[in-house]
């Protein structure tokens, strides 16, 4: 991370693969917040997710899509 600084980084991001380690994260976070770089989390608890590919709400019901909880999301904001 310090390199990916030096060179010129503006944030760090998972993109799109969630850290499911939250020991891992609290380091990244905390060297992170040393460089002054923010870090953009996608927050999604895949274990709770299951079969979804949208928000479970009723347009993926009228959609007739699985739904991901938000719990799954919430629970990673959480944490």
């Amino acid at each position: 991370m310090k390199a990916l600084k030096t060179a010129g980084a503006l944030a760090f991001t998972d993109d799109g693969a969630c850290v499911s380690d939250p020991g891992l994260l609290s380091k990244a976070l905390r060297l992170a917040k040393s460089l002054k770089t923010p870090v953009l989390e996608h927050a999604e608890a895949f274990a709770l997710t299951g079969p979804g590919v949208m928000h479970d709400c009723a347009r993926a019901r009228r959609l007739g899509v699985p739904g991901i909880p938000k719990e799954a999301e919430t629970y990673i904001v959480l944490r």
